[in-house]
C-alpha cells in the first residue's frame, strides 16, 4: 500500500460530523478539568479522545515548580539560549532512562542534545532544517496527522504515505516493506516513524528496524525521525529499542525525538530533546533564532529537578519512570479485562497511550441516525459513525482510524481509544461500550 500525496486540510476531517456541533474545535470558552471538558454549549465530554491526561501528576512536580519560582531571579525570565539550557540538557543525560540504557556506549554529549519547545516542534524543526523546497518526506499510514506541519506546505514536500496493514495472524498493525522499497527515491530527505505507534499502539522489533535500515541504506541523504513521545508506554516483555542504536551505522542518519510532558501525565508542558548526531543538530539548531517557539528557562528549571526527582523510588517502585510505565500498563489491562467480559474485540497493544478497538461486530447494527451527520449527510465509514454514537450517547470521544489516512481508507472498523484516564473515567468508558453493544444487539464479538 503505497500513496503519494500532497498536503491539504482535506486530511484533517471535520470533527463536527461525528460529534456535532456543540463541539468546538477550537476549545474556546473551554474549562479543561477532572477529565471533563466544558464547550461554549455547556455540553459535557466525559471522556475525551485526545492526549489530555485524567492521571494525577506527580507530587514532586509541584514541589519542583514551587522550588523553581522562589528561587529564580530575573535572569531566569529572560530569553533562554535557542539550543535549550545547559544545565538541563546535563539532567537529562544524566537521569532519563533511555539515555542511560541505549545510548551508555555511544558517548552522547550536550552536543547531541537540543531542547525544543514539546516533542512536535522537536518534528516541525527538523523537517525545516533537512528538507528544501520539493523535497519528497515518507510517513507510514495510518499516520499521526500532527507530523504535517505547515513546513511541508510552505516548502510544498510531497508526502509518501507507506500503508501498515493488519496482520490478522498477530492481531497488530505492520510494515508493507515492499511499499516501502517503492517510496523510496533520492528525493526522500525525511522518513518519520512514531514508536511507540500512534495510533495503532505498535512497537517496532529491532528486526523491523534493521529491516527498515537495509531498505534504506543505498540513500544515504535520507534522515530517519523517530518520535518516541510514548517512550515509556510498553508491555512487559518488550524491550523498545530505539532505530538509532538498532544497527550500528544508524545512529549518524537519525533524530530521535522525546515529549516530557507525558511520563508526568502533564501533557501541556512544552519541554522535549532531540537526540542525534552533532552535524545534524547543528543543522536543526541553525533554524532555532528564527523561530519564537522556544521554551520558557522556568519551564526548562523546573523539568531540570523533575528528571532528578523522578529517579527517586516512587511508592512500591524503583523510579518514576518505571512507575509511569507501569501504571499505564496496568490501566490498559484494565481495559482489555472489562471488553473481554463484555465480548468486545480489541488490537493487541504493545505500547503507547491507545488501544485500538475492533468494531467490525457493529456493522450494519448501528441506529441509521448515526449514519448521517447533522446536516443529514451521510457517514460513509463504520468507524465514524460509531464513533458519532458514542459521543452522541455517551459523550465518549473515540477517534477512527479513518481519520489517520490520506485518501483512500485503508480500514473502517477500527477505532482509537486513549487510556491515559483515572479508574473513574475507565470504567465509564467499559460501562458505556457494554451499552452500545447490548443496544446494537450483539452478543459478543470475540471468536
Amino acid at each position: 500500500m503505497l500513496g503519494e500525496h500532497k498536503i491539504s486540510t482535506t486530511l484533517f476531517r471535520n470533527r463536527e460530523e461525528i460529534f456535532g456541533e456543540e463541539l468546538s474545535p477550537t476549545y474556546q470558552g473551554g474549562d479543561l478539568s477532572c477529565g471533563e471538558m466544558k464547550y461554549p454549549q455547556n455540553e459535557l465530554y466525559k471522556y475525551n479522545p485526545f492526549g489530555l491526561s485524567t492521571i494525577p501528576v506527580p507530587q514532586f512536580y509541584f514541589e519542583n515548580l514551587q522550588k523553581i519560582a522562589k528561587n529564580c531571579t530575573s535572569v531566569d525570565l529572560q530569553y533562554p539560549e535557542f539550543s535549550g539550557r545547559k544545565d538541563l540538557k546535563e539532567s537529562f543525560l544524566q537521569n532519563f532512562p533511555e539515555i542511560k540504557k541505549y545510548f551508555k556506549n555511544m558517548s552522547i554529549n550536550l552536543n547531541n542534545i537540543l531542547v525544543t519547545n514539546g516533542d512536535l516542534r522537536a518534528v516541525s524543526a527538523s523537517i525545516e532544517a533537512l528538507c528544501e523546497p520539493y523535497d519528497e518526506l515518507i510517513v507510514f499510514e495510518p499516520i499521526y496527522p500532527f507530523h504535517l506541519c505547515r513546513t511541508i506546505l510552505r516548502k510544498d514536500i510531497c508526502i509518501h504515505s507507506v500503508g501498515m496493514f493488519h496482520n490478522k495472524s498477530t492481531d497488530r498493525f505492520e510494515i508493507d516493506f515492499q511499499a516501502l522499497s517503492k517510496a523510496l527515491n533520492p528525493k526522500c530527505k525525511l522518513m518519520i516513524i512514531s514508536n511507540p505507534n500512534n495510533p495503532t499502539g505498535r512497537i517496532f522489533s529491532k528486526e523491523e528496524f534493521q529491516k527498515i535500515a537495509e531498505c534504506i541504506k543505498n540513500f544515504p541523504n535520507l534522515t530517519v525521525l523517530e518520535d518516541r513521545a510514548y517512550f515509556h508506554t510498553y508491555c512487559d516483555g518488550i524491550d523498545p529499542i530505539p532505530f538509532s542504536v538498532a544497527s550500528p551505522e544508524n545512529f549518524k542518519r537519525t533524530i530521535t525525538t522525546y515529549s516530557m510532558g507525558k511520563f508526568l501525565n502533564a501533557n501541556g508542558t512544552r519541554v522535549g530533546f532531540i537526540v542525534s548526531d552533532a552535524d545534524i543538530i547543528h543543522k536543526i539548531a541553525k533554524t532555532f533564532p528564527a523561530d519564537v517557539h522556544f521554551t520558557p528557562q522556568l519551564d526548562q528549571m523546573i523539568m531540570r529537578e523533575n528528571l532528578s526527582s523522578a529517579t527517586n523510588p516512587y511508592m512500591k517502585y524503583s523510579n518514576y519512570y518505571e512507575f509511569s510505565r507501569c501504571d499505564i500498563v496496568d490501566r490498559v489491562n484494565k481495559v482489555k479485562k472489562e471488553f473481554m467480559l463484555h465480548g468486545l474485540k480489541y488490537l493487541k497493544w504493545e505500547g503507547s497511550y491507545y488501544l485500538i478497538m475492533d468494531i467490525e461486530g457493529f456493522r450494519g447494527k448501528l441506529h441509521s441516525k448515526y449514519l448521517v451527520d447533522d446536516d443529514k449527510r451521510p457517514i460513509e465509514e463504520l468507524d465514524r459513525a460509531f464513533c458519532r454514537a458514542a459521543f452522541k450517547e455517551f459523550k465518549i470521544g473515540l477517534i477512527p482510524l479513518s481519520n489517520h489516512y490520506f485518501g483512500n481508507v485503508a480500514y473502517d472498523n477500527f477505532v482509537r481509544i486513549s487510556v491515559n484516564h483515572n479508574d473513574e473515567d475507565l470504567k465509564f468508558l467499559c460501562n458505556s461500550m457494554k451499552s452500545l453493544a447490548q443496544t446494537c444487539k450483539i452478543e459478543s464479538l470475540i471468536l
